[in-house]
């Protein structure tokens, strides 16, 4: 695979289905939309700008794609939003692990740090 390197970062060329280059796309521009410093935007456009430019490579046409990638946005921007619900929860210093969404049942663990007090929520096992 062909190896790159830019600005001190090495970067491996892969093939990509068009599926995944427009899920991470929509994501790449969330991140770059939430760039906080600097730095962050610097990070997240170039990132952007290499993903735009192999969709642009790819020559595929958009048009008829629109639609989903509108539905793919919406879509990306609740995960993100779960995400960082998450990670503010994981820093709080009496955090516990408390999965509020429907998750399977193997899922759905609820962390007690007392020794043996490990459970599983809902799960009859």
């Amino acid at each position: 695979m062909p190896v790159a390197e830019e600005d001190g970062a090495v970067f491996i060329a892969f093939a990509i289905e068009p599926g995944e280059l427009l899920d991470r796309l929509t994501i790449l521009e969330l991140r770059n939309a939430r760039a906080v410093s600097e730095e962050q935007r610097r990070s997240a456009g170039a990132a952007l700008a290499r993903a735009r430019a192999a969709w642009a490579a790819a020559a595929i046409d958009e048009a008829p794609l629109e639609q989903l990638i509108g539905e793919l946005r919406p879509v990306n921007q609740s995960l993100w939003q779960a995400e960082d619900e998450i990670r503010r929860h994981e820093v709080r210093p009496d955090a516990r692990f408390r999965w509020r969404r429907h998750l399977p049942c193997r899922e759905e663990r609820i962390h007690d740090p007392a020794p043996g007090n490990g459970t599983v929520a809902g799960c009859a096992r």
